[in-house]
């Protein structure tokens, strides 16, 4: 028969051992989000695409989309052009979720006078894979700002260059650079 004392023994070395390979599944849940960050900023998808699932959704607001791997490259594309850096403020886990307040700086950005963006989220693994980002919220963003900038640039190139119009709404790699070709010629403007 086991003695009490050895009981509680046994209890405490058994939690110890599981808070142990909880905090390891944690620190490589964080590693795998930095992995993921260094590698989308370097644009290399092939490497970036091993650390997400089959299905990656997007939850920002109202705003939620799944993507297939193939759709996601189609965003990867899109927002590269705009050369996105990022820069961590903080992270952390829990269970399967890694926290992190996110710095990042990029050309649309820039443009949008909210440049860095910076945004808490919650980003979801399953089996060491990404396959959700959840933005909790944004710091510091000018929405009002943002919004009016966003709009005089569409309202001025569909009065100037209709033939780029639409490119708001073209989420390819064609799409944004389109809009970077938009905001050249709108900073370039002659009034």
């Amino acid at each position: 028969m086991i003695s009490i004392e050895r009981f509680a023994n046994i209890w405490i070395f058994a939690l110890i051992i599981s808070i142990s390979l909880l905090s390891c599944r944690q620190d490589r849940n964080a590693d795998i989000v930095k992995n993921y960050l260094d590698t989308y900023a370097k644009v290399s998808y092939e490497k970036l695409s091993l650390h997400l699932a089959d299905s990656i959704r997007i939850i920002d607001g109202e705003y939620s989309k799944s993507y297939s791997h193939a759709e996601f490259h189609d965003y990867y594309q899109w927002d590269s052009v705009f050369s996105p850096q990022f820069h961590i403020e903080k992270i952390s886990s829990k269970e399967n979720n890694v926290f992190i307040t996110l710095s990042t700086k990029s050309d649309r950005f820039k443009f949008l006078v909210n440049n860095p963006v910076r945004t808490t989220q919650c980003i979801s693994l399953i089996d060491n894979k990404i396959y959700q980002f959840k933005y909790l919220q944004n710091h510091d963003t000018d929405r009002e700002k943002w919004i009016e900038n966003r709009d005089s640039l569409v309202n001025w190139i569909d009065n100037n260059h209709p033939e780029l119009s639409g490119f708001i709404y073209d989420m390819t790699k064609l799409g944004s650079e389109n809009y970077l070709k938009a905001i050249g010629l709108y900073n370039n403007r002659q009034e």
